[in-house]
């Protein structure tokens, strides 16, 4: 990982500067804080600090998620970062007709899709941490 993983590293939270899409997003972290692969959590902050119900004491802002990627490439002071959330395979079980196969075998079919899952929400001003 760049610099963002050592102790006096780049400055924390990274932020989401610009979205190209629903999966892309541009962070204000470059290559010397950064290398191709490092993995970041994207998220906002609650609106209202959370208390605790019965002290009153506050716990501080919620973290919304949005999703997780990965660095795509990072260029001198920014990074393009892309959704690495998968959905997870499907296996679909089907009877084949009596015409073809016995009736007490199951055809098997997996499906997997390899487009990786859109963040939710995105917007500039989102916080980017790595993990």
């Amino acid at each position: 990982m760049g610099q963002l993983g050592n102790a006096g590293g780049a400055r924390h939270p990274a932020r989401v500067v610009r979205v190209l899409g629903n999966t892309r997003l541009v962070i204000d972290r470059g290559a010397a804080d950064v290398d191709v692969g490092d993995r970041f959590v994207i998220y906002a902050l609650s609106a209202e600090e959370v208390r605790h119900p019965q002290t009153g004491e506050s716990l501080g802002q919620l973290e919304v998620f949005k999703g997780t990627g990965k660095v795509l490439h990072a260029q001198e002071t920014m990074s393009i970062v892309e959704s690495d959330r998968i959905p997870g395979r499907r296996i679909i079980r089907r009877n084949p007709t009596w015409l073809f196969n016995s009736p007490f075998r199951e055809g098997v079919e997996e499906v997997t899709n390899e487009e990786p899952l859109p963040f939710e929400d995105p917007r500039a001003g989102d916080y980017a941490r790595p993990i």
